[in-house]
């Protein structure tokens, strides 16, 4: 384990708790370090993983995809409850011991093994339920990834240590040589098993290459005193994660229980596409503003600065990307995919849309995560899985298009209920929010607009010209609408871009502390 980071030793020593004036210096350093490497990395990824998809969405079949993305639901689930939060309390402990990592190490290990073991046995009659039988080997070989996963405790020390350079690297190793396997699979005609294959990959090299950059190996015994501090945090927010899992996944089991395959292979195809630079980019933002949250959390106004400048950020990238994807849906789709998944361009438009919503809620409850607010976090999730359930189980009647719709209405219904229950403590209204976005919100939308337009206009060409038309065409457009309305936010993005190229190469907190 590396000792630069006083948190992390055996003894509970390091700043009180929410006492941030002695590293505030060493914290912005380490925040725009973090954004810079994570954005060039998420950036690297996601062009890594947008052509991996057009090449497996070319290899393997709509109904392929449609099979793996009912067994994903269930290594999603079972991944949660593995975790069991236990990163999460690491991150945000005030005090973190030796003892506290290897009990949640171990403890994550042994329940590991446990689930697997389960979800091998209850393979059958999950399928069975799906009326997917077809499914079975697959939600029982994608349950190994349990036990393969070791890399809780190793990533939570990374960036408790605020290490994003090394998270960035870790994973980019890590999903592009998944990926590169994947691929290879696809073009043997492993069709779903390659895609199961890359999540066992991803999970073993993710582990190993976590814990060498960690540099740390669980070194004493797991304490019940240990777990039990963990868990008056973890607990709550494990609970919260696992209902709502269950109203995110509720748009596939509809789907696969009720429509064939090949229609939930469109939706997934449409759902993760909307989803990909979301987590690339939007990502970013969460993993490197949480922890800086978490120090601040004593210090109300700086928290509220801080949340309302995350979420101005969060929308100069989730807004022109989810309004750029729908506007230019059609030529996207025949671009990437080719003709055989056109009925996703339709469910990639209403997503899209939907994106832009959500986009604000992940904000939002990352601060609740940042603040320790498990108990706030369990009741939501209840409610947005209520929420989300009923709107599935309506929708779903009209095929993936009435389940795209349902998202979409979740996302505008839960918005101002989050925004008002996870910020109402440092103070925030939805106000505060609207005039946090508005600048790139207002930019987007007129941007979206005129690459409909353009589409609409030039659509005669191939599609592969178009969308590069249009993807030029959003880009100018945008930077014309931001000059006018927010050139603030160009500066400050090259600002972040100079500050964090200028950092120390020193990933510690405490010796950012210390400059």
């Amino acid at each position: 384990m590396s000792s630069q980071d006083p948190r992390l030793s055996t003894d509970p020593v390091g700043p009180p708790d929410g006492d941030v004036r002695g590293i505030q210096g060493g914290l912005r350093g380490q925040v725009l370090k973090g954004l810079v490497w994570g954005a060039g990395a998420r950036v690297a990824g996601l062009i890594i993983q947008m052509m991996g998809t057009v090449v497996l969405a070319r290899l393997i079949a709509p109904s392929e995809f449609g099979l793996f993305a009912i067994a994903a639901v269930f290594y999603g689930f079972g991944g949660l409850a593995g975790n069991l939060g236990l990163g999460t309390a690491i991150i945000q402990r005030p005090r973190i011991t030796e003892a506290h990592l290897s009990t949640a190490f171990w403890f994550n290990a042994v329940i590991g093994v446990g689930l697997t073991l389960l979800q091998i046995a209850l393979a059958p009659l999950l399928a069975g339920w799906l009326h997917q039988p077809s499914v079975t080997p697959l939600i029982q070989l994608v349950a190994l990834a349990y036990t393969l996963s070791l890399s809780t405790v190793p990533m939570a020390i990374l960036e408790r240590s605020m290490k994003f350079r090394t998270v960035a690297i870790v994973e980019m190793f890590s999903s592009w040589t998944a990926l590169a396997c994947a691929v290879v699979g696809a073009f043997m005609g492993f069709g779903a098993y390659a895609l199961i294959g890359q999540i066992l990959i991803f999970n073993v090299l993710l582990s190993a290459s976590a814990l060498l950059a960690a540099r740390w190996w669980p070194r004493v015994r797991p304490t019940a005193a240990a777990l039990k501090d963990l868990w008056s945090v973890s607990i709550w927010f494990t609970l919260g994660n696992l209902i709502g899992y269950w109203g995110q996944s509720a748009d596939t089991l509809a789907l696969g229980r009720t429509q064939s395959t090949a229609q939930v292979g469109y939706y997934n195809r449409g759902i993760n596409l909307m989803q990909l630079p979301m987590r690339h980019l939007g990502g970013v933002l969460t993993r490197v503003t949480t922890p800086a949250l978490s120090y601040m959390q004593s210090d109300v106004e700086r928290s509220k600065a801080a949340w309302l400048r995350s979420a101005t950020l969060m929308g100069l990238v989730s807004f022109p990307v989810c309004l750029g994807m729908a506007a230019a849906a059609p030529a996207l789709v025949r671009t990437l995919w080719g003709a055989t998944w056109i009925p996703v361009v339709p469910l990639l438009q209403v997503l899209s849309l939907a994106g832009i919503a959500w986009s604000l809620v992940v904000a939002a409850e990352g601060l609740l995560m940042a603040r320790g607010r498990a108990k706030t976090f369990f009741w939501l999730s209840i409610v947005s899985s209520v929420v989300t359930i009923a709107l599935v189980l309506f929708g779903v009647r009209y095929g993936a298009i009435g389940v795209a719709y349902a998202i979409l209405a979740r996302g505008c219904l839960l918005l101002p209920v989050y925004i008002r229950v996870c910020l109402s403590e440092i103070h925030v209204t939805v106000l505060d929010v609207m005039s946090a976005i508005w600048k790139p919100l207002v930019a987007a939308v007129v941007m979206g607009g005129v690459v409909w337009g353009a589409g609409k206009g030039l659509n005669s060409l191939s599609a592969v010209l178009l969308l590069v038309i249009q993807v030029f065409v959003g880009v100018c457009v945008m930077w014309v609408m931001l000059r006018i309305l927010a050139p603030e936010l160009l500066r400050e993005a090259r600002a972040v871009m100079r500050r964090g190229s200028d950092s120390s190469n020193d990933d510690s907190l405490s010796a950012g502390a210390a400059n």
